[in-house]
C-alpha cells in the first residue's frame, strides 16, 4: 500500500468510527484513491478498494513509439519536399532576373544609341529640317550692350 492510500485509509477509519451508527459515511475520492462500499446497514465495516495507477504495457509503448517515428518521418521528408520545391521556384526566378537584366542593358545601349546628336541630326535631315548653322549670342543690356561673345577677349 502506498502512503497516499495509507493516509486515506487512515482518514475513513476515523470518518467511521466517529460517524453515528446506521447512517452511511461520505468519503471524499479521486479518480486512483480508495472508493467506499455502499454499506446502507451500518452493521458492516468500511470496505476499501485501492485502484492502483494504471501503466502502459510494453507493446503499447513500443507500437506508440514506432507509430511516432513514422509520423516524424513523414512529417520530414514533406519538409525535405517542400523545401526542394522552393528552391527551384526560387532558381527560376533567379533566371528571370538575369534575363530581365540583361534586356535592360540591350535597351538601353540602343537609347543611348538612339539619343546620341549624330543620330537625331540625321533623323531630322530625313524629315527635311535645316541646320541651324552656328549660334550667335546675343549682348544682355546688363553688360553695357557690347556686341561681344562671352568668354571671348
Amino acid at each position: 500500500m502506498t502512503t497516499v492510500s495509507r493516509a486515506r485509509a487512515q482518514r475513513v477509519e476515523r470518518t467511521r468510527k466517529t460517524a453515528p451508527p446506521n447512517r452511511s459515511v461520505s468519503v471524499p475520492s479521486n479518480k486512483r484513491g480508495a472508493k467506499r462500499a455502499a454499506d446502507h446497514s451500518g452493521d458492516k465495516p468500511v470496505e476499501l478498494t485501492v485502484h492502483h495507477r494504471r501503466r502502459i504495457s510494453t507493446r503499447a509503448a513500443v507500437i506508440s513509439s514506432a507509430m511516432a517515428f513514422f509520423v516524424i518521418l513523414l512529417l520530414a521528408v514533406s519538409v525535405q519536399s517542400l523545401r526542394a520545391q522552393t528552391d527551384r521556384q526560387l532558381d527560376n526566378v533567379n533566371s528571370q532576373i538575369r534575363k530581365e537584366a540583361e534586356r535592360n542593358l540591350e535597351l538601353r545601349a540602343k537609347l543611348a544609341g538612339k539619343e546620341s546628336p549624330a543620330t537625331i541630326m540625321d533623323q531630322a535631315r530625313a524629315l527635311g529640317m535645316i541646320d541651324p548653322g552656328p549660334v550667335v549670342p546675343l549682348a544682355s543690356p546688363e553688360r553695357g550692350g557690347n556686341s561681344e561673345a562671352p568668354g571671348s577677349p
